[in-house]
């Protein structure tokens, strides 16, 4: 059964997917999901549920349409000097976001690089992260331009809420409420930087997930998304 209410985004290739690895193995181009939102929207608990679901059963409908997943966290590519700025409220610029982004971009190429996939399966990379800012998203796009996006909707006061009850993270938040954010809006901008880190308009074609959903329910939308992204052999 597929979750035909919402708007997906369609399959795209360009010559910098023959790069990637499954051109080498002689096996379609990565297919990439990425789940972003607000800190605390529940993107990377939803992520590693269906990682979890499609490990825990072998033989669902998913396995058999031979896929190989991977699941790449982008938090790990966020250096302790930014972390230790983020848990003091202070974010980085838009020349240092410019270089974690390329960083990223190739810490998924290297990590998809590595996969040692067979010739028939699909390789599907499942991408958690924020993307906060329209700059780090144009970025990403224009490297991982195949990449089908699903958006965790969640206002800023729930995902700051949610922030408060975790622990070990290096984002504790900006301190902003809604109302904030409405009013930022508004205002003139000095340059790009976003020194307030409020959480940038999507102006794309994306998937929208209930926020306020359960994480299983959101997980069994994110399910029937990868089904309908990977047909290879289905």
């Amino acid at each position: 059964m597929f979750w035909s209410s919402r708007v997906l985004i369609p399959f795209m290739t360009n010559s910098l997917l023959a790069m990637l690895p499954n051109a080498a193995n002689k096996g379609p181009p990565p297919a990439m999901l990425c789940i972003f939102g607000r800190p605390g929207a529940g993107k990377t608990s939803i992520a590693n549920r269906a990682l979890e679901k499609l490990e825990a059963v072998e033989e669902s409908q998913i396995s058999n349409c031979n896929i190989h997943v991977v699941g790449i966290d982008l938090d790990v590519c966020v250096p302790k000097w930014m972390k230790d700025n983020f848990a003091k409220s202070i974010y980085p610029t838009l020349e240092e976001r410019a270089l974690f982004a390329d960083a990223a971009c190739e810490h998924v190429e290297k990590l998809l690089a590595g996969e040692e996939v067979e010739p028939r399966k699909q390789l599907l990379a499942v991408i958690s992260f924020s993307f906060v800012n329209q700059d780090l998203r144009e970025i990403y796009r224009k490297r991982f331009p195949q990449t089908q996006w699903i958006f965790v909707d969640t206002s800023e006061v729930e995902a700051g809420e949610r922030i408060k009850q975790r622990e070990g993270h290096f984002y504790k938040g900006n301190g902003g409420s809604e109302k904030d954010s409405t009013a930022t809006k508004s205002k003139s901008k000095k340059d790009d930087d976003n020194p307030d880190w409020q959480f940038a308009p999507v102006d794309f074609e994306h998937t929208i997930l209930d926020g306020q959903l359960s994480i299983d329910e959101n997980t069994d939308v994110v399910m029937e998304i990868m089904q309908q992204t990977v047909k290879h052999d289905c």
